[in-house]
């Protein structure tokens, strides 16, 4: 532990520390980044604590890097009752099952912490988990712990949303929980249909909202393409996943971007190249 703790430490110390979450040291985007760009090529959780979930994260990050086949964050584990912490936000010991191959640390922290009813944030001591609804320190103190990112509210290829509509529906889709998705070398307008059929046979529609992929022209998942430009193929396979982590992952594979419009009273989602 205390290995993986002396280089971050040695980084902060050159660091001034601010209570500001705007106002983020250069290094604060570079762990950022790693977060959500370190690709780990299996995730097999089977009822474990999301304790259990961090370290096997922190460790498998460590291990990519000395393999060179990455650049990942060295993520310490929490320490539940740390100074200065209230009492009762850590992350508890409800247990979860999440399975995902090719999954960026960022996104099997989102998907861990929304099975366990929890939000994760990086801070100048590291990453930690909290209950959701909670920050880590109460009253920050700026000599001590700065918070640099919310991890549970980070899309990577998430545009700005333009209303408070289309944030609700942000919140509904973060709440959408996909299971068995089983996508492999498939096109991205064909993974999108895939995640956005219902799999309760009853459901009044067909799908969970109208997916627009724009590539030169327009493609509904509802209906048929007219684009002759295929963007590359993807693969996802999760046994439990959030859609819009789904949607997000898969943009970010195939370089697009994706947003949510309420334009006109339809509601849709648009994909469009980076």
């Amino acid at each position: 532990m205390k290995s993986l703790l002396l280089p971050l430490l040695a980084l902060l110390c050159a660091l001034p520390l601010s209570a500001s979450e705007d106002s983020r040291p250069a290094f604060a985007d570079v762990l950022a980044r790693r977060v959500e760009s370190t690709v780990i090529p299996k995730v097999d959780f089977r009822n474990i604590t999301m304790d259990q979930a961090l370290d096997y994260l922190r460790q498998r990050s460590a291990e990519i890097q000395r393999e060179g086949r990455a650049v990942p964050s060295r993520i310490p584990q929490p320490t539940p009752g740390k100074e200065g912490e209230p009492e009762g936000i850590g992350p508890g010991a409800k247990r979860l099952t999440f399975q995902a191959s090719d999954i960026t640390t960022g996104d099997a922290l989102r998907a861990c912490c929304r099975l366990t009813g929890n939000d994760a944030y990086v801070t100048s001591v590291g990453t930690l988990i909290v209950k959701k609804g909670h920050k880590p320190f109460a009253s920050p103190d700026e000599n001590r712990t700065l918070i640099w990112y919310s991890v549970h509210r980070q899309h990577t290829s998430l545009t700005k949303l333009q209303d408070s509509a289309s944030e609700q529906i942000l919140a509904r889709l973060e709440d959408t929980i996909l299971t068995e998705v089983a996508i492999n070398n498939q096109s991205l307008a064909t993974a999108l249909k895939t995640i956005n059929s219902r799999s309760s046979p009853t459901a009044t529609s067909p799908t969970i909202i109208d997916i627009k992929l724009q590539s030169g022209s327009t493609q509904s998942s509802t209906g048929s393409s007219t684009s002759t430009q295929n963007p590359p193929t993807v693969t996802l396979n999760a046994r439990t996943i959030p859609f819009a982590q789904a949607v997000d992952f898969l943009c970010t594979q195939a370089g697009y971007t994706w947003t949510l419009s309420t334009q006109g009273g339809d509601l849709a989602l648009i994909i469009k190249p980076h």
